[in-house]
């Protein structure tokens, strides 16, 4: 059954989450998401991965969002920030890596909104560049 979200568009929340605190939900809902959507990384989405994914980065640090909506999960922002040179200076890069959206609510602007919460605060920390590979569901909202 296709569930919608509440007409009421602020019955969704977004938020940035504390990526080192015990996210075991979230990354429960990742795997889920992942599996559906067949990606290569359902498999290997644990605790260990998100720890590689999110902690133990060149630069350690990533910005993870989230969407909810009926107390559950609506959808996922990570954004890992590397460090770089430009021109032999130091930077700051930010790739927009992976995004999820719930199955059952995908279609009703869930995931622009929340790209628009997290791109919104990303434009207000110090970085030089923010990146992405959109693949051919996301693209759209990226082109836009």
């Amino acid at each position: 059954m296709q569930s919608t979200i509440p007409s009421n568009k602020s019955a969704l929340t977004f938020c940035k989450i504390d990526n080192r605190a015990d996210n075991s939900d979230l990354i429960k809902y990742v795997a889920q998401v992942l599996g559906e959507t067949n990606s290569h990384k359902a498999t290997i989405m644990t605790n260990e991965f998100w720890k590689w994914q999110h902690l133990l980065l060149p630069g350690g640090e990533a910005c993870v969002y989230k969407s909810m909506y009926e107390n559950k999960i609506a959808g996922y922002y990570h954004v890992p920030v590397y460090p770089s040179l430009i021109n032999g200076e130091a930077a700051k890069f930010a790739m927009i890596q992976d995004v999820a959206v719930n199955s059952e609510i995908r279609g009703q602007g869930v995931f622009r909104q929340l790209a628009t919460f997290a791109n919104s605060d990303l434009d207000i920390m110090d970085f030089d560049a923010i990146y992405t590979f959109p693949n051919t569901k996301s693209k759209h909202t990226f082109i836009k």
